[in-house]
């Protein structure tokens, strides 16, 4: 091989030896990270040449890595190096998760690589094969070993052509006592469509579990190559995870992950919200992370030149009352998030924090204070003399503003302050009859729908002048029979409707409401799960279809009312019926020829429709919603649900293969 050759491969050898770098990142990772990601940033910055998605849950590391190379597939070759032994598997290259995700974080950078300097076993010079495998296109050797120059003797003699000038590298990783993951194409396991994608220079994915105990992040390898290098690292964890000792980068600062409003805030650290139930779903599959798991998105980023690369990345917990209260004066955004997002055993440890942030110049920053359900009694107690509205405000509708607090701003002249003490659930029944007689009638209002308003304050409120304050009267759980049927009298039409929603009233009080002029009264009645079977004979003859419906739906409507209104002239009763638990099996044969696709779609949803319907009917349904619905009954037999994951829908097919999957049978299809 020609100088030039060689050098060449060198260059090649490094680049991939540097995306194994990536596998140590987080190998040894200690993550403890936050929902922290970024939201409406762009469109991907470019294709990154690595790309590296991380899990760590305190005692177990998963990482999935994807490449994209230069150069023929048979000169590529990973050596990555690992704290332990790893489990490794291929993913699938049409399930990859990686433009999920960046699809999430909007944005995307290329895979940095790095590795980290370590100590020597001279007792071991052997090699020894852990492992040996084809997973997806890669041939795996999983190796220890003590001795650098035997480790280069191993992979030049078994396929895995290492430069014997770069020995230094696995220097590193033996001293260490690292294992090696050393991998290359294998030729004989490529199909024509992974050879398609060879040509493209993109990899497919390959997954390492194994036991790790903290995160460091390989960076001071990568000095060894010249010009620029972009690293992109996905962290997904618990909490909030940052470089350590000040780290210089800004891509790679915290200050990235705070957001400023609250509803995309975790409350706990100001970071970017966790990622959701259901979100990710790719993400979680290829990392075995439950779906009801919540966890954090970190996603950090930035450009080195050799000359910063001068020590690896390691991670931290995210403190955010120290790193706060150090920014405190450079910014009131800090102070904002310092005041309304600390957790109880910071607020332990941060008066003298607390009673400068209740002093604070900008309001905001006191209102945050004010509104902090942690905040202590006695730094809420300052802020009730507060000469901004707003934060006595926060102040009042604080559920844990002691009683003296909201008893004195019970006088503020302030309406929308005294609307707050009304509003506030924990507000106490004798405060309460104090604002009953407020002169504000949004104040009154709020008394009316405190479900801790006593009852002689709702008979109060219910004679008020106000039509809004006896709709919440209407609908307090509080309010007496008596006053019921006072109000189911009332003549505004929405507080009779309020009457008619209440689940509390009883069922002598709604049987005033069926003949009402208003039909939304009417509808109220039918919907109401207290109506008696009489009053829904009554409604279910009604003129208007609209109160029809919700009779139709109705658990207490008797059987032989849902075989009336079956035949209803209007589509949506008929729909009505279809859905309804209750309604008797022979019914629902006759709905399940309905005319309306819209019917028949509701029977094969219902769990109380016959087996044969779903299987000689439904499932052969010219329309995909009604095969739909039935693909999705947990009463359609498996064998039906196996011949809809062939429907020619796709989310039909989506929707049997589901629903085997709950049952725990094997989602294969059948002729």
């Amino acid at each position: 091989m020609s100088d030039g050759q060689n050098q060449k491969f060198v260059r090649r050898l490094f680049h991939c030896f540097m995306l194994a770098a990536l596998v140590h990142v987080i190998i040894t990772g200690q993550v403890l990270a936050d929902g922290c990601f970024v939201w409406d940033r762009g469109a991907d910055l470019n294709e990154p040449s690595q790309k590296a998605i991380i899990r760590w849950d305190g005692t177990r590391e998963v990482l999935l890595l994807q490449v994209r190379y230069e150069g023929p597939a048979e000169d590529f070759a990973w050596i990555v190096p690992l704290p332990s032994k790893p489990e490794v598997t291929a993913v699938d290259a049409d399930k990859s998760p990686f433009a999920e995700i960046s699809r999430y974080t909007q944005e995307r950078v290329r895979w940095g690589r790095a590795f980290r300097e370590s100590g020597r076993d001279s007792e071991r010079t052997e090699v020894t094969v852990l492992d040996r495998k084809v997973a997806g296109v890669y041939d795996i050797a999983v190796l220890s070993s003590g001795d650098a120059g035997a480790l280069s003797g191993w992979l030049n003699k078994n396929g895995f052509a290492f430069p014997a000038s770069r020995a230094d590298v696995l220097e590193h990783y033996t001293k260490k006592k690292w294992v090696y993951a050393a991998m290359r194409i294998d030729r004989k396991s490529l199909g024509k469509d992974e050879i398609s994608k060879l040509r493209t220079g993109e990899l497919q994915p390959i997954r390492f579990s194994f036991p790790a105990t903290e995160m460091v992040y390989p960076l001071r390898i990568s000095s060894v190559n010249a010009g620029k290098t972009e690293i992109l690292l996905y962290v997904l964890a618990d909490a909030p995870m940052v470089v350590k000792n000040d780290h210089k980068k800004e891509g790679f600062s915290i200050d990235h992950n705070l957001v400023e409003l609250r509803e995309f805030q975790d409350h706990e650290y100001g970071t970017y919200r966790k990622i959701m139930k259901g979100e990710l779903p790719l993400t979680r599959k290829a990392l075995g992370i439950p779906a009801d798991t919540r966890l954090s998105l970190c996603k950090y980023k930035d450009e080195y030149d050799a000359r910063e690369m001068t020590d690896d990345l390691v991670f931290e917990h995210f403190e955010p009352l120290p790193y706060l209260i150090k920014r405190a004066n450079m910014h009131r955004f800090y102070r904002e998030i310092l005041a309304g997002i600390y957790g109880e055993i910071l607020v332990k440890n941060a008066v003298k924090y607390l009673i400068m942030l209740a002093k604070d110049e900008d309001p905001d920053v006191r209102s945050f204070l004010a509104c902090n359900p942690n905040t202590p009694a006695d730094i809420l107690i300052m802020l009730a003399e507060d000469e901004y509205w707003y934060v006595r405000t926060c102040l009042a509708g604080n559920p844990n503003s002691p009683a003296d607090i909201l008893k004195k701003l019970t006088n503020d002249h302030v309406p929308y302050v005294r609307k707050s003490v009304a509003d506030n659930p924990n507000t106490s029944a004798d405060i309460l009859i104090m604002l009953a007689r407020d002169e504000n009638s949004e104040v009154r209002r709020s008394v009316a729908g405190n479900p801790n308003s006593p009852p002689d304050i709702l008979i109060m409120l219910a004679k008020d002048e106000y039509s809004y304050v006896r709709f919440f009267v209407a609908g307090n759980p509080n309010t007496p029979a008596d006053i019921l049927i006072m109000l189911a009298k009332d003549e505004n039409s929405d507080v009779r409707i309020s009457v008619a929603c209440n689940p509390n009233t009883p069922a002598d009080i709604l049987i005033m409401l069926p003949k009402d002029e208003n039909s939304d009264v009417r509808i109220s009645v039918a919907d109401n799960p207290n109506s008696p079977a009489d009053i829904l004979i009554m409604l279910a003859k009604d003129e208007d279809s609209d109160v029809r419906r919700p009779v139709a739906d109705n658990p207490n409507t008797p059987a032989d009312i849902l075989i009336m209104l079956a035949k209803d002239e209007y589509s949506y009763v008929r729909w009505s019926v279809a859905r309804n638990p209750k309604t008797p099996a022979d019914i629902l044969i006759m709905l399940a020829k309905d005319e309306d696709s819209g019917v028949r779609s509701s029977v094969a949803g219902n769990p109380n429709s016959p087996a044969d319907i779903l299987i000689m009917l439904l499932a052969k349904d010219e329309y995909r919603g009604v095969r739909w619905s039935a693909a999705g009954n947990p009463k359609t037999p498996a064998d039906i649900l196996k011949k809809l994951t062939n429907d020619h829908d796709p989310e039909v097919r989506k929707k049997a293969f589901s629903n085997l999957k709950k049952r725990g049978v094997k989602p294969y299809a059948t002729e």
